[in-house]
């Protein structure tokens, strides 16, 4: 398996449409795409219902899984960050998008996420 790493400064230069596209092209090829920050709700949602549309007997559809970064810091701090955020329409963090069939287990919590893969 292929594994595709996006910086956020090639994907957000694309509208959605171009973004969802490209990323759910190398998912149905069979590639682990990890993006560096997040796609936004309706991209997410976007991706599935398009993913979902082409299901068959060799494309299972795809699984999602996304770390943000949390800052536990002072209260001028986090306003700082959550402008920068807004300003740079960049949600800090990770996205991890890969096709369902070979994904055989996805654990999330707030610091890592765990991906158990088929051996195929």
């Amino acid at each position: 398996m292929d594994v595709k790493i996006i910086s956020n400064s090639i994907i957000s230069s694309m509208d959605s449409t171009k973004k969802i596209d490209k990323i759910y092209k190398m998912v149905k090829d069979g590639s682990l795409v990890i993006l560096e920050g997040r796609l936004t709700n309706e991209e997410e949602l976007a991706l599935t219902s398009k993913s979902l549309k082409h299901v068959n007997e060799t494309f299972s559809g795809i699984d999602i899984a996304f770390l943000n970064v949390k800052h536990n810091s002072s209260f001028f701090d986090r306003l700082r960050f959550k402008l920068a955020t807004f300003l740079l329409k960049y949600e800090v963090g990770i996205t991890v998008i890969g096709p369902s069939k070979k994904v055989k287990e996805l654990k999330m919590n707030p610091e890592q996420i765990e991906i158990l893969l088929f051996n195929q």
